[in-house]
């Protein structure tokens, strides 16, 4: 098993739990995006953070934009591909603000 997968893994449970007290399954959809894969920001910026500084964040399935809102908030470089024109178009208005 690669160590520092296993690690990260025990990170993101922690915070999980810690944090709601029921994991990731638990989190209601985000009232922010009505997108209906929708995560909370907060949790996002905790995981974003776990990547290095200097990486870059990829998410090849963007939505609404909340891993790329998550990285320009935790100051990291990002690139987000999204294939619904409206979707695509939320991302591009939440990253603008």
């Amino acid at each position: 098993m690669n160590t520092s997968f296993g690690v990260q893994k025990e990170a993101v449970k922690k915070l999980c739990i810690e944090d709601h007290g029921q994991g990731a399954i638990g989190f209601q959809l985000s009232n922010q995006t009505n997108f209906i894969m929708g995560k909370p920001t907060p949790l996002m910026e905790r995981l974003v953070s776990i990547v290095p500084e200097e990486s870059i964040i990829l998410d090849p399935f963007a939505g609404s934009g909340t891993t790329l809102v998550a990285a320009k908030n935790t100051d990291r470089q990002f690139i987000g591909i999204e294939k619904g024109k409206e979707y695509a178009a939320v991302a591009g208005k939440r990253l603008s603000a």
